[in-house]
Formats: structure tokens, sequence, C-alpha cells
């Protein structure tokens, strides 16, 4: 090892590693080949593996050309991620406005059908209790007519009962008073 290169194993080595789980996460979506995304990537020995002499430093400037390029494509993709995240946040700002738009007339439509049941509900209600009154009403109606035909025989049964005995006609006039009798039956409950 190198004077200036810090030991395996010390905080400085390991001061930008993550967990084990999130190093294994991260191999698993996103593999790579590169020396330098490896999770126990050690600078110094890179450089040192590199140029392992002076007569290795003639490669350097190609070397930092080919890192200046790739950090500059890099660059590129963090900026089109960039970009296409806050177009996939403004894009999904309206759709979220949109929606919560939508909810609201949702709503709004919820509570007018709301209302218009409760207003058919109370018309039902009304029917039914108008219904119920004209029930009653053809009810004692057809009790009315029922009782004054009842009445109108009683009352012509009685002027044939006096027609009878004046004219002494008392054999018909047995089954006349019996009609007369059936009849008041009728009206005794009133």
């Amino acid at each position: 090892p190198d004077a200036h290169e810090p030991p395996r194993g010390s905080a400085r080595a390991n001061a930008s590693a993550y967990s084990e789980s999130v190093e294994k996460a991260l191999a698993g979506c996103l593999p790579s080949s590169d020396p330098l995304d490896a999770a126990d990537f050690d600078p110094v020995a890179f450089v040192n593996e590199r140029f392992p002499d002076e007569k290795s430093f003639a490669g350097l400037d190609p070397f930092l050309a080919q890192i200046r390029a790739q950090i500059a494509d890099l660059d590129v993709g963090i900026f089109d991620a960039v970009k296409a995240q806050s177009t996939n946040a403004s894009r999904a700002t309206g759709e979220l406005a949109e929606a919560k738009s939508s909810i609201r007339q949702l709503q709004h439509k919820v509570r007018d059908i709301k209302g218009k049941a409760e207003q058919s509900e109370v018309m039902v209600q009304e029917i039914c209790r108008d219904i119920k009154k004209l029930d009653y009403a053809k009810r004692h109606l057809t009790l009315t007519i029922t009782s004054l035909k009842r009445f109108h025989m009683l009352a012509t049964a009685v002027d044939q009962l006096d027609f009878m005995v004046e004219s002494r006609q008392y054999h018909e006039t047995a089954n006349l008073l019996q009609a007369i009798a059936q009849l008041l039956q009728h009206f005794e409950q009133h």
C-alpha cells in the first residue's frame, strides 16, 4: 500500500459507501461493468493501477479527455432526465387539477341527484297521502250511496205499505214488512 492510500476499512474509505442491501439493490437496478461504479471502488488504487510509473503519465491527457467526455455525457443525461421529470411533473400537476375538477363536478352532480331524490321522496309521500285520502273518500262515498239507495228503497217500501194498508191487502203487507225490517237493520248502527 502507498503511504497516501488510506487503509481499507478506514472511515475515509467507507465514507461514501452505502449499506450492503442498498448496494445490492443498486447493482440489481443499474448493472454496470465500469470500475468507477463498483461498491468497493478505491480511487487511489485505481489511479495507481492506471499510472504505475512516470512514463505512464503520457497517457494522462487522453484519459482525462475520455473522463471529461463521460462527464459531459452524464451531464447531458442528467439534464435530459431533469427536463423530462419537470415536464412529467407539470403534466401530472395538470392531470391532478383536471381530476380534482372532475371530482368537484361529480360531487355537485351527486348533491343535485340527492336533492332531486329527496324532492321525489317528498312528492311520493304527498301522493300516497292524497291517494289514502281519496281512498277513504271513495269508501265513504260508496257507503253513502249504498245507504241512500237503501233509504230510497225503505221510503218506497213505506209508501207501498201505506197504500196496501189503505187498500186492505194484508197478505202482501206481510212480505213488505219483512223487507222493511231487513232495510231497517242496516240503519240501526247509525
